[in-house]
């Protein structure tokens, strides 16, 4: 994410509604990225299907906390997911930038 010119803000950002693994900026926005590790098994629905709608849910709720403590002007927000699959060893990434938006599409 940092070669796509992606910078760190904060990780594993935690308030009463839940926890965003990792908030980046990108020139006017902010990025909220959770990351899911799964085996190779596409048996319950990958990292992908991890991502349920009660989730997604609590990742904005979140998000919504960080930008009431930590106010911005001028900024555009998006939802990212980064799956992590294979092995410990030789992990596999998938960026899905725009994964859904604050409705939970």
């Amino acid at each position: 994410m940092k070669k796509q010119g992606l910078s760190p803000l904060q990780r594993n950002y935690a308030c009463r509604y839940g926890e965003i693994d990792l908030i980046m900026t990108l020139a006017n926005w902010l990025v909220f990225v959770e990351v899911k590790f799964r085996s190779n098994s596409l048996r319950f629905g990958g990292g992908l299907g991890a991502i349920t709608k009660s989730k997604k849910r609590r990742l904005v709720l979140t998000a919504r906390d960080f930008l009431f403590r930590h106010p911005r002007t001028n900024c555009f927000c998006r939802f990212d997911v980064v799956i992590v699959s294979g092995s410990l060893k030789k992990p596999e990434y998938q960026w899905i930038q725009s994964a859904f938006d604050e409705d939970g599409y």
